[in-house]
């Protein structure tokens, strides 16, 4: 299939080139490819949205049967009509990607392909061939979509995000920054009852909970700390090491058992339930407002070049987008 992509653009072009040329030629000839759909007069054929399908499966190996049903493959020419019409609107604006991003993404990609999806190269490269697809194919396919999301991010224009938007959504959503009771708690966890009892014997007649913690404790990651584990909700805890938090006083020692061992538990304090600070939570929704402005404004840009374009659809039950062709 190398090559196959170049074919498939330049098929049904010279076939009408010829015919309007009154080609007299007698020999037999392949029939051009079907087309499923034309945009501004150029097709795409049932070979390339067979492709692209067999692409789009071998990517996501888990939905193949899904990508072949009617519905998605209206989803996939239409993703296509898109792809065409924002590579030609970047030809005519002259918007070119700079190869250091191609290289760099597809690069990226393949490393989230091998081990990411397929374990070795070598499965890889059956499952491209089961799809009736070469590594040209792949290649081809990741350079395009890196080149399509490119430029629709170059030619959309999101409208910046302003604090009086943070404030509204803050106000409007303020169960989302809710803040849950936490504790500080610091313990020692070893692995017999008889040493948890000793030690904190030991604690009780002076000596110091960081140092046994620095020194027996297994729990390697907060013994480093003295045993602190900082604020901690005990929805994340264990359950038996949550009761014993919740029910201790401040100040107060305790030895609970849980799968992991036996914990001497200390509570040092607590914060009481509430919200987020709008300041603390202003990087969280700025981000999730540019996200959402920037998703909006790819697909305006996308509506909008869909609406001005002259597209045909003939795969069969396919709704139409844009204007017809005459």
């Amino acid at each position: 299939m190398k090559g196959r992509t170049r074919r498939l653009a330049i098929g049904i072009p010279l076939a009408a080139a010829l015919v309007l040329a009154g080609c007299g030629a007698t020999h037999s000839a392949a029939p051009a490819p079907k087309p499923v759909a034309y945009v501004n007069g150029a097709p795409i054929t049932r070979k390339a949205l067979a492709e692209r399908t067999s692409l789009y499966a071998f990517v996501a190996p888990q939905d193949a049967a899904a990508f072949r049903k009617a519905s998605a493959q209206r989803s996939i020419l239409q993703r296509m009509v898109q792809e065409h019409l924002i590579m030609a609107d970047a030809r005519r604006k002259k918007v070119t990607v700079p190869q250091s991003v191609v290289s760099a993404q597809v690069a990226s990609a393949s490393q989230s392909l091998v081990p990411g999806i397929y374990p070795t190269q070598a499965k890889e490269k059956q499952a491209l061939k089961k799809n009736g697809l070469d590594q040209a194919d792949l290649t081809a396919f990741l350079k395009s979509q890196i080149r399509v999301d490119y430029i629709v991010g170059r030619m959309a224009k999101p409208k910046p995000v302003t604090s009086a938007e943070i404030a509204a959504y803050y106000n409007a959503h303020k169960s989302q920054f809710a803040t849950p009771e936490t504790y500080d708690v610091r313990h020692i966890l070893v692995k017999t009852k008889a040493l948890a009892e000793k030690l904190l014997s030991e604690i009780r007649h002076g000596a110091s909970f960081s140092k046994l913690a620095k020194k027996y404790s297994i729990d390697k990651a907060s013994a480093v700390q003295g045993g602190n584990l900082g604020y901690i909700d005990p929805a994340q805890m264990v359950p038996p090491f949550a009761k014993a938090v919740v029910t201790q006083k401040i100040g107060q020692y305790g030895i609970v058992h849980s799968q992991f061992g036996w914990h001497i538990v200390e509570v040092l304090g607590k914060r009481p339930p509430g919200y987020e600070s709008l300041s603390a939570a202003t990087p969280t929704i700025q981000q999730t407002l540019q996200s959402n402005a920037t998703v909006a404004a790819e697909n305006a840009y996308v509506q909008g070049l869909m609406k001005a374009a002259h597209i045909k659809i003939l795969l069969a039950n396919s709704s139409k987008g844009g204007k017809k062709a005459g």
